[in-house]
């Protein structure tokens, strides 16, 4: 019998479940959060469609007309889903309730929305609906068993892959973007986003967005994030690419008001976890022992 080839092996091969039990209870943990806040912003936040009804309603955004106590019921209901997916209990139903839900809620006003929220919606909720994210870690796995398992059952790469493709092309075509305009490569990039008015949370002086120095801090971005598009495929790149977007994200959620962006990208990297059987194994070796993805 022939032995699989390694396009074989790295989409469709077996791989412990633990980078998708980490992933799960951290995304379930953000998006309980993030819900938590929305709660309180229902009104007018996510009624948009109701109270400017002249804008155009595509067949996307869920029933405009709806009653008002909808909405704070759909919040509602994903806090309790993000609180199940977390503690892995009925895991592949409250994973795809989430995904369901955060879709519904933010066709109420999509603008309301950033791009960390798509992240959140289409590619970690719904890869982890996908994959068996309640293998390990979780009450399921333990009302299988009746006992804590600290060793993760083999699951298939191939959720685990979308995710992590997903959130590589995503950087990569991030920069890409970039590139097509003059702001980035111009040195004035973060001069326009430090000028927008409510996005920022501290005022800086000129000389620190404009080149030299701001063409500097935006070339830097560049490279981090086309590092990380890239640099994460490879074992003696990806530790240091993983820790200069950690840098680069907390920069921003320091520097800006742009919601959980930053955090759920941060999470994201749990998909990039080694592939280590034990939980427990993921201290020091994570950074200074990775094995390949």
């Amino acid at each position: 019998m022939a032995r699989p080839s390694r396009f074989q092996t790295f989409f469709f091969g077996l791989i412990p479940a633990t980078a998708l039990a980490v992933l799960r209870i951290v995304v379930g943990g953000i998006t309980l959060i993030w819900s938590l806040t929305l709660l309180f912003q229902v009104d007018p936040l996510l009624t948009w469609l109701r109270v400017d009804p002249v804008r155009d309603i595509g067949w996307w955004q869920f029933w405009p007309t709806a009653p008002e106590g909808l909405v704070v019921s759909l919040v509602i209901g994903l806090i309790l889903a993000s609180i199940l997916m977390t503690l892995g209990l009925w895991t592949k139903a409250a994973t795809w309730a989430m995904f369901v839900l955060v879709l519904i809620i933010q066709r109420y006003n999509p603008f309301a929305f950033n791009g960390g929220d798509f992240i959140l919606r289409s590619v970690l909720l719904l890869g982890l609906a996908l994959a068996p994210a309640g293998a390990y870690l979780s009450i399921d796995s333990w009302r299988r068993s009746r006992s804590i398992v600290w060793e993760a059952p083999l699951v298939p790469a191939w959720t685990l892959r979308f995710i992590q493709l997903h959130i590589s092309m995503g950087y990569i075509l991030t920069v890409l973007l970039k590139l097509q305009g003059d702001t980035w490569l111009g040195g004035t990039a973060l001069w326009y986003a430090f000028g927008l008015d409510g996005l920022t949370r501290f005022d800086v002086p000129a000389w620190a967005v404009t080149p030299p120095i701001g063409s500097l801090l935006g070339w830097a971005t560049l490279v981090v994030e086309l590092g990380v598009g890239v640099g994460v495929w490879f074992r003696k790149t990806r530790p240091y690419v993983l820790v200069a977007g950690v840098i680069l994200h907390l920069a921003i959620a320091a520097a800006f008001e742009i919601g959980f962006f930053s955090y759920v990208m941060l999470a994201s990297y749990l998909a990039f976890l080694p592939h280590r059987r034990d939980v427990r194994m993921l201290s020091r070796r994570v950074v200074l022992d990775p094995e390949p993805v």
